[in-house]
């Protein structure tokens, strides 16, 4: 199954809401067979609409009249839309990273609120952050644990400020030197642009269903950028930077869902294979272009 194409696995308490035969009511079948029916036809909002309730026909809010059926309905089971997935006009690789970067072009500001899992030297850390960017040229990014800041890490054009104000001084001093060498991987992964982007970029076939680009130069000492790309959906699976013939920094993509105008991942893997950290972001809330004054990058 495609990271683009994951859809909510069915419960024995689904039920579908249908038309009977003669048109006059409502039924409930409390089937998780009914599942299968949307997940083929997604967005038929028209012919049924899933739920999480156990309702049978004739029995509770079934037997009332509509309005009250409709109102315990909503109320207790929070009925589920499905999104359809985008589809590209073209496979070609070249209209593939087209449409890829007009996507990126059209997110101006971004904020997010997100868990991440970060392991390193064997110890795996849980913590909340939070992301603000602004494009060009500003992002900032903050973890924290327990409601205490463990990283404060702010970018205004090419001046970086990085705290890490409750660690020693000796893990200070790691964190700093690990933030050192991310410095360009940030800048790739919050601002995107030329920085996830590096001319030239070349597109060609993968696989089947996927698509590879290939940005910057592939000299020694060089950052150059690869891609794999879902050729369906546009949907970016992974990227990887490297430093000359050295993986330098891989972020991995999965459960893309519909924000706004666009599409966001809510899942991202972002590993550091030198220093061996891995942090796995699961993000609970994205809004897109949203107003973000200078205060917040000060």
């Amino acid at each position: 199954m495609r990271d683009g194409d994951r859809t909510r696995e069915p419960s024995p308490h689904d039920c579908i809401l249908k038309s009977r035969s003669d048109g006059s009511k409502v039924a409930v079948d409390f089937s998780p067979r009914a599942v299968a029916v949307l997940r083929q036809a997604p967005g038929a909002a028209t012919a049924a609409a899933v739920v999480s309730v156990g309702i049978r026909t004739g029995r509770g809010a079934c037997g009332r009249g509509a309005g009250l059926f409709l109102l315990a309905l909503l109320a207790a089971c929070g009925a589920e839309k499905t999104a359809r997935l985008p589809e590209l006009a073209s496979a070609d690789p070249a209209a593939v990273l087209q449409v890829v970067r007009e996507r990126e072009d059209a997110v101006r500001s971004l904020r997010s609120v997100f868990t991440a899992e970060t392991t390193f030297e064997g110890r795996t850390r849980k913590v909340d952050g939070v992301l603000v960017v602004r494009k060009p040229d500003r992002f900032r990014l903050r973890l924290l644990t327990l409601n205490l800041t463990v990283l404060d890490y702010l970018r205004v054009g090419k001046e970086v400020k990085a705290q890490v104000p409750i660690e020693e001084e000796e893990n200070k001093a790691q964190r700093a030197k690990y933030l050192a060498l991310a410095r360009d991987d940030f800048a790739s992964a919050f601002l995107r642009g030329e920085y996830a982007f590096p001319a030239p970029c070349r597109a060609k076939t993968f696989d089947a269903e996927s698509v590879q680009v290939t940005c910057g130069s592939l000299s020694d000492q060089t950052t150059s950028r690869v891609f794999v790309i879902d050729a369906k959906t546009g949907f970016i699976r992974s990227e990887v930077s490297y430093l000359g013939a050295e993986p330098r920094m891989i972020l991995q993509y999965a459960e893309y869902r519909p924000v706004g105008d666009g599409w966001l991942a809510h899942h991202i893997r972002m590993t550091h294979p030198r220093e061996k950290r891995t942090m796995v972001i699961t993000v609970s809330r994205h809004e897109l272009n949203p107003a973000l004054g200078d205060e917040l990058f000060q």
